[in-house]
Parts: C-alpha cells; sequence; structure tokens
C-alpha cells in the first residue's frame, strides 16, 4: 500500500505564483487506516482520514492590482463510488476583477470562468459562466448607507456523449439583483465596572433584498453547484449590536530618548477592545408567503461575549419562528491563563499559558436526519434492511432522534516548567459514550534542546487505540507542535 502526498508554491520571476498539492492513494480505505503514520498536524490528518475523496491539483495565479487570473486542473480520487464516474476539472480558467468607473459613482465587477469536466463514464462537457456585475454605492443623508447591484449572468453548455445532438449545445440567462441600506446609531455611557471606565454601544439595522428569476434548467446536466440556482425572491433582516470597553487603567508611553522631541501622545494610551456582539438575522420568502407556505427561515443568532480578556464565549445557532425550537446550535467556551509567561523556550507548546476550552454541538432532528449515521443509504435504489438498517423506508425504522449532540473538551496544562499535559475529548450526549479521545503529556529537557511525547488516542470510526511516541531535538528551525497529531 502506497501513497504520495506533496505541495509546492513557486513565484516566477514574473510574478507568476505556481502551486500543486497532490494527494494519491493506493486504496480507498488507505487515509482511514493508515494516514496517522504521516507527520501531519491533527487537524489536517482529522480532515484526510473523514473525507469522502482524495484531491490533487496544480495550476497557476496571476494579480493585477483589483484583477486576477487563476488557471487550475483538478483531479478526484472517490472513496465512495466508482472512480469510473468521478467528475475532473481538466481543467478550470476564472479571470474576475473589479474597477471603478471613472466620472461615475458606479464600481464594475466581472467573473468570467470555462471548466472542462472529463469522466471515464458518463455525461461529461465545458461549461462558460459569465457574470458581469454593475454595483451602484450610495449613502443618504450621512447616517444611511448601502447599495444597488444587478449582475446579468450567461453559462454555455457543450455537452459530450453520450446526449443527443439537439441538447449538445445548451445555455442558461440569469439575472441576479440585489439590494442593500443600513445604519449605524452610537452612543457611550459610564461604565466603572469590570477595570472599564467607558462602554461604547453601537447598533446595525441592515436590510438587504435578492431576486433571482426562475428559470428552466431539466436539460442542463448537474456537475456542481453552479448548474442549479433556484429562484429567489428573498428579503433579510439583520440587526447588530456591538459592546466597546475602554480601560480605565492606561498603558504609559515610553519617554523620547531626545528631550528636544515632543511625542504626538499624551503618554497615555487607551486600550478598547470588544466585550459583546449579539447579530439577529431573519430571512423573508415573498414566493412562499404567495403560495401558503412557510415563509420565514430560521432566527439566525450570533453572539460573541468576552467580558474580560482571557474569557471568550460564542454561540451560533438557528430557532424555527414558527414553532420556536432550537434547529441548531453551537456554543463555546473558553479560558486562558492571563498571567503572563515570564519564560521563552523554543517550544511551541511550553509557550502557550494555560487553558480550557468548552463546546456543544446541536443539531435537530430533520427530513435527512438519517444521513448523518448512515450516509451510504441510496433512496433511489431499493430499501436494503439488512446493510441499511436505518433506510426510513424499512419497517420499523422510527429513526426520529437528534442528527448531532456533542459535547467537546480541550485542557492544555502546565504541570511545572517543564511538563504539561494536554487532553481533548469528544462525548456523544445522544448516544451516552465517548467517540474520541486523546491524552498527551511532553517533557522539556533542562537544557531546552530536546522534548519527548507521549500520547494515547482513542478512534471509533474505525475503533482503535493508538499510542504515540516522539522525540524531537530543538533548534531553530523547529516550528512544530507534536501535541496537535
Amino acid at each position: 500500500r502506497w501513497s504520495i502526498i506533496s505541495s509546492h508554491r513557486y513565484t516566477t520571476p514574473a510574478d507568476w505564483l505556481t502551486f500543486s498539492d497532490i494527494a494519491a492513494y493506493r486504496d480507498d480505505l488507505f487515509t482511514r487506516e493508515l494516514i496517522d503514520r504521516f507527520d501531519l498536524p491533527g487537524q489536517q490528518g482529522s480532515d484526510i482520514r473523514r473525507s469522502r475523496f482524495g484531491k490533487s491539483r496544480f495550476g497557476m495565479f496571476k494579480n493585477w492590482g483589483d484583477a486576477f487570473f487563476k488557471g487550475e486542473w483538478n483531479f478526484y480520487q472517490d472513496f465512495i463510488q466508482p472512480d469510473s464516474g468521478t467528475l475532473q476539472r481538466t481543467p478550470q480558467l476564472a479571470f474576475w476583477g473589479r474597477r471603478f468607473l471613472s466620472g461615475f459613482p458606479l464600481e464594475f465587477r466581472w467573473r468570467a470562468e470555462g471548466v472542462n469536466y472529463m469522466r471515464r463514464e458518463g455525461g461529461d462537457g465545458v461549461r462558460l459562466d459569465l457574470k458581469p456585475e454593475v454595483v451602484l454605492p450610495f449613502r443618504l443623508a450621512s447616517h444611511f448607507f448601502g447599495s444597488l447591484s444587478a449582475a446579468p449572468r450567461q453559462t454555455l453548455y457543450h455537452l459530450y456523449s453520450p446526449v443527443k445532438s439537439s441538447d449538445r449545445n445548451l445555455s442558461r440567462e440569469l439575472i441576479e439583483l440585489r439590494g442593500n441600506i443600513g445604519t449605524a446609531v452610537s452612543r457611550i455611557f459610564a461604565f466603572n465596572h469590570f477595570g472599564l471606565s467607558r462602554v461604547k454601544h453601537v447598533i446595525e439595522p441592515e436590510l438587504s433584498y435578492l431576486f433571482v428569476p426562475g428559470t428552466n434548467q431539466s436539460r442542463i446536466p448537474i456537475m456542481d453547484e453552479v448548474d442549479r440556482i433556484n429562484r429567489r425572491n428573498v428579503v433579510t433582516f439583520a440587526l447588530t449590536n456591538r459592546l466597546w470597553g475602554k480601560t480605565s487603567r492606561g498603558i504609559v508611553a515610553p519617554a523620547a530618548a531626545d528631550g528636544n522631541v515632543e511625542l504626538l501622545s499624551s503618554g497615555i494610551i487607551g486600550d478598547v477592545q470588544r466585550t459583546a456582539s449579539l447579530r439577529l438575522a431573519l430571512s423573508y420568502d415573498i414566493d412562499k408567503e404567495r403560495k401558503g407556505g412557510d415563509s420565514l427561515s430560521d432566527l439566525d443568532i450570533n453572539l460573541r461575549l468576552t467580558p474580560l480578556s482571557y474569557v471568550d464565549v460564542a454561540l451560533d445557532g438557528g430557532i424555527d419562528p414558527g414553532k420556536w425550537n432550537i434547529t441548531q446550535a453551537r456554543l463555546a467556551f473558553s479560558l486562558i491563563d492571563p498571567r503572563p509567561i515570564l519564560r521563552r523556550t523554543p517550544d511551541l507548546d511550553f509557550n502557550r499559558p494555560n487553558s480550557l476550552g468548552l463546546s456543544y454541538h446541536y443539531l435537530r432532528r430533520g427530513p435527512n436526519s438519517f444521513l448523518a449515521d448512515d450516509a451510504n443509504i441510496d433512496l433511489d435504489a431499493p430499501a436494503d434492511c439488512v446493510f441499511h438498517p436505518l433506510d426510513p423506508r424499512c419497517p420499523g425504522t422510527g429513526f426520529d432522534r437528534n442528527t448531532v449532540g456533542n459535547i467537546g473538551a480541550n485542557l492544555l496544562y502546565h504541570l511545572t516548567d517543564n511538563l504539561l499535559v494536554n487532553f481533548n475529548s469528544t462525548y456523544d450526549a445522544r448516544d451516552s459514550r465517548f467517540i474520541g479521545f486523546r491524552v498527551a503529556t511532553k517533557f522539556l529537557s533542562f537544557c531546552e534542546c530536546w522534548t519527548a511525547t507521549f500520547g494515547v488516542k482513542r478512534d471509533v470510526n474505525p475503533a482503535k487505540t493508538s499510542f504515540n511516541f516522539d522525540f524531537s531535538l530543538l533548534g531553530l528551525g523547529n516550528t512544530r507542535s507534536s501535541l496537535n497529531r
């Protein structure tokens, strides 16, 4: 069994950037079973292990101010479906940019993209997508600002066999109309708490509109998301609240070395930080309202709290305004040791402060929830209740569980100046089980010239327990963190 993984970036004397990222594997199970043998960062290795395909690309890039060109070849190795039916982008050429028109309060934007799709079996072809856009930014009475834009779009297709000659050359014409208007209102309050002297409250309401007419796309093949653009007639209202705090204690600016030189500042530098922000957004679908359907989208919530410089709370979620049910949520809490690190070492992990992170992910059940537990269920084929018992067509399925309900935890703690421990785990609250954890301890030699790391890791897909030992010599070229593997 073998694999080839490589990456390169090179800028030519003519300022063209050339790049390549190659990832090829001997078999479809290689990434799940053997990718942890590579010396890759933890997140990169995790992404590769969970991916449904391997991707290789190479190409070139060039920019001229506000104009950009990219030529790219993409090849995919499908780990789930047969490779014979996998579409390859060979090549993909794109040219896009923006330019303000001289003498007019207009901005001209453009994007032209051509791609040649090929595969060994099945339909493929060439697609040219052209999208010019004219944008009119405006400001009303110095309080309101926004923009209007119109973007006609032409998509041309030339399909290879097997298709009828009348379906070989197709086209689709669309236009996207957008508009938005917003304002900002602020006020400063005295606030002598939590080490703050002033608090600035900013309210930013915004109203936007999107219209895309409907068109018949039944004869156009589906190669990616560009090939299906549905009719849109949507109004979105968003309201953002921001709180900025100014500390009561300033930082004394250093005195000038030359007594005859006058400093530009008064000697006190104010420290301003964002303490909280809340954004609420709701969309109204005019077409669904006319047809008597559910015209309101989920109420989108984005909350950030930073009451202290070392405490951070983030909440992202959605609420169904009809039933007032929480459809999705992500809550994250992090606490970082505020004490400064008095000693710097050649190892990155020992330069990190103590930290604790907790998170919770929730996704309510929906029509396609069963695919989260078995993504290989094919609803176009006859039901196979032996290998896919969660298929909703199987008798007695009763699959109405929530899709996701995971609790995550991460801890980094310095036991001594030369010994630290790292722990991270994910607990499935829906099924009451741990779906993975990793514990690692790291020792820094007293001469600060080498480190030794020992870790234990448990995975559930595939189910295995692995042990890792890493010995690293420290020096000028050391830029890695062995705790993230």
